[in-house]
């Protein structure tokens, strides 16, 4: 029933003549003429005659250039994307080989701030050219998504973009102050948090570009071209859950490691744990949680660049019969 209801029907504007089409499933709904701009009743079955004009392009070949231009930008700022991860996570891992788990923990880097700074300010740098090159991708993309009607969510991740690239550098505040976050102030530990919350506001608007890839998708391919977009929202949503149940595993766990190995010097409700207590199966756990992590963000990466790739095939010209 639904693979019947997913037909598609062709008919024609009864104004100009254009050729157009819907599935069967919108049978009595009203779509705009792409040629004309007349409202049409889509027919819950086949046209029974031929149409004067064949069928209209459903995005200008104007905009489909720009639509590949702006997705190869796009592809290369989450390389990027991927790159900063790489340069943060190999700066935590010297960091542990030098100072020890508890160290990083704690979040102070000793006598190797200096280093950590300038893997800070290189990071930055990369942040920098990334928001950049994805802010001229997605305008690049937005003549393709305003022929499927989903312009507003380009303009959304664009913007995103910068409100993410803000809330970094808001977290980054106590490195860029080259001070640690638990030596600052009441009013600068805030102005973090409010980073965090930015960042991740921007994450979310950013992900709304989905609406764009699967319109797109749905609307140039066959039944199934768009299953890329709804397999990555289902991945990233399971790893995220999985990851957040991991993360919460592992605290509860050291906490009940501390109170069974050294009762007598874990701290009181409210102030932090304390590291140098934690036992070798404690600091096992950790490591294999940053692994378990490291490795869902490659998986996510790599969905996401998946789709990035096919939503770029299907901007590929038709060709000339």
């Amino acid at each position: 029933m639904l693979d019947a209801l997913s037909v598609l029907v062709r008919f024609c504007c009864p104004n100009c003549g254009a050729g157009m089409k819907g599935s069967r499933a919108d049978g009595g709904s009203v779509q705009t003429c792409r040629r004309c701009g007349e409202s049409i009743r889509v027919p819950g079955r086949q046209h029974p005659f031929e149409c004067d004009v064949p069928d209209s392009p459903a995005v200008p070949p104007q905009a489909l250039a720009g639509g590949r231009e702006g997705l190869r930008l796009l592809s290369l700022g989450h390389s990027l994307v991927v790159v900063q991860g790489t340069l943060i996570v190999a700066a935590y891992v010297l960091w542990a080989a030098l100072e020890g788990l508890p160290q990083v923990l704690d979040r102070d880097p000793g006598p190797w701030r200096t280093l950590f700074l300038a893997v800070w300010a290189t990071d930055l740098i990369l942040l920098a050219v990334q928001s950049g090159v994805k802010w001229l991708g997605y305008q690049k993309c937005e003549a393709a998504a305003f022929a499927v009607e989903s312009v507003g969510w380009v303009t959304l991740a664009r913007f995103s973009v910068l409100l993410r690239g803000l809330g970094y550098l808001m977290a980054c505040a106590p490195w860029l102050m080259a001070s640690t976050p638990d030596a600052t102030s009441p009013l600068v530990k805030a102005f973090v948090q409010i980073g965090h919350v930015t960042w991740m506001a921007g994450l979310l608007g950013e992900f709304g570009i989905l609406v764009v890839w699967y319109r797109l998708l749905t609307e140039l391919g066959d039944a199934g071209s768009s299953a890329p977009v709804a397999r990555f929202v289902a991945w990233t949503a399971g790893l995220v859950l999985t990851a957040s149940a991991c993360v919460s595993l592992t605290a509860m766990t050291l906490i009940i490691l501390l109170r069974r190995v050294a009762p007598a010097e874990t701290p009181a409700q409210g102030v932090r744990l304390n590291f140098a207590a934690v036992p070798v199966e404690g600091w096992v756990m950790v490591a294999g949680l940053s692994v378990l992590l490291t490795t869902f963000g490659l998986v996510v990466a790599a969905q996401y660049w998946g789709v990035l790739k096919r939503v770029e095939r299907s901007l590929q010209p038709a060709p000339r019969s």
